[in-house]
């Protein structure tokens, strides 16, 4: 991998470090403090081993999942797309061998990394063509379709079609949303309120439960529609407001801790990992 590309790859992994771990660790300490998750799965998912060595914390397995991914990014990069992809079948097999040996690896971990070295691999090597695929209203329609057939596919309990049916439906959410992100960027229609939603999502994943926990505390309805409601109409504007605001002081907490001296913020490289 040349300088450039490596320094890029490390100054993509040190922001994405700072800007998610401490409130990760914060909110995953929070959850053992208020009885939703116990201490191993806690430490096993901070450490990022989790996926491998299950179960999984409650909740926080996404964000251990995805120190995971990281800590394997910088490896799976490495030379032509050919070795990538070589790269990435042998980290693949090794999990599975993982499983056969240890019997340890939780299931979900296979259906995500999938999805993510997918992404990757084409993202570095064939960005356009990917992403004109994604925008595209055929992706969405094929997509839908597939996704009204998940039913049937529950109800057969098939394994391998329901992995396949949530990989096809990561693919929907994504067309979706970057089809809408479209039409938000040429119009200046809730623009403020998108940005504030998404500076305030990542946060809210976090915090979320530490929020419905109190909730629930001061007042908790009987019945599962009247709890739907209460989650839904109360819980989820509450916890982006909460996380907005514990997002923004972070922020502000961390641009104090890596300012230099003179005042000024420290500059780097991009972060882009797309290959030039």
């Amino acid at each position: 991998m040349p300088l450039l590309k490596r320094l890029r790859c490390l100054l993509f992994i040190k922001k994405r470090v700072l800007r998610i771990y401490p409130l990760f660790v914060v909110s995953s300490l929070l959850l053992v403090i208020i009885g939703i998750n116990t201490w191993v799965p806690t430490l096993k998912g901070l450490v990022g081993i989790s996926p491998f060595w299950g179960p999984h914390p409650k909740t926080m397995w996404y964000v251990a999942m995805l120190i995971s991914l990281y800590i394997i990014t910088p490896f799976v990069i490495r030379g032509g797309l050919k070795v990538q992809c070589y790269k990435a079948v042998a980290v693949m097999a090794l999990i599975g061998l993982i499983e056969i040996i240890f019997g340890t690896v939780v299931p979900r971990t296979f259906n995500y990394y999938t999805v993510y070295m997918v992404g990757l691999l084409l993202g570095r090597n064939y960005y356009e063509q990917t992403m004109k695929l994604l925008r595209s209203k055929k992706t969405l329609l094929i997509s839908l379709v597939w996704m009204i057939l998940v039913v049937v596919v529950f109800l057969t309990k098939n394994n391998y079609l329901r992995s396949v049916s949530i990989i096809i439906g990561i693919i929907a959410l994504l067309n979706i949303s970057l089809l809408t992100a479209e039409k938000l960027r040429t119009g200046r229609l809730f623009t403020g309120s998108v940005t504030a939603l998404s500076y305030a999502s990542f946060c809210a994943y976090l915090f979320h439960r530490e929020v419905i926990w109190v909730m629930f505390h001061v007042f908790k309805p009987q019945g599962s529609m009247p709890i739907f409601l209460y989650v839904l109409i109360v819980g989820v504007p509450l916890s982006f407001f909460c996380a907005y605001w514990i997002q923004k002081g972070y922020d502000k907490l961390l641009e104090k801790m890596t300012s230099r001296p003179d005042g000024h913020m420290a500059t780097a490289p991009k972060d882009n990992l797309q290959s030039k």
